[in-house]
């Protein structure tokens, strides 16, 4: 199974989907996927100059903190099988 088989993510009128495959037997491998992408993340700001990677992933940590000790949306999930 490839990455983009298990997540997707887009904007849609200021809102974000997501579409998932659970894909792991243990959910602690998210940690892991999740932390991935975030470097990922950091490295293109960084690369488009708009900020250092350490800086882009500093922040992205920050919002991450905070949005796990106060959720602004929890939104919703649908399981498809």
């Amino acid at each position: 199974m490839s990455a983009s088989e298990l997540l997707r993510v887009w904007v849609v009128g200021g809102g974000l989907h997501v579409s998932l495959t659970r894909g792991f037997d243990d959910p602690a491998v998210w940690g892991l996927a999740l932390v991935d992408v975030a470097r990922h993340v950091a490295r293109a700001y960084a690369q488009e100059g708009d900020c250092t990677e350490e800086e882009a992933l500093e922040r992205i940590r920050s919002l991450w903190v905070a949005e796990l000790t106060s959720p602004t949306d929890l939104g919703e999930t649908t399981a498809h099988s």
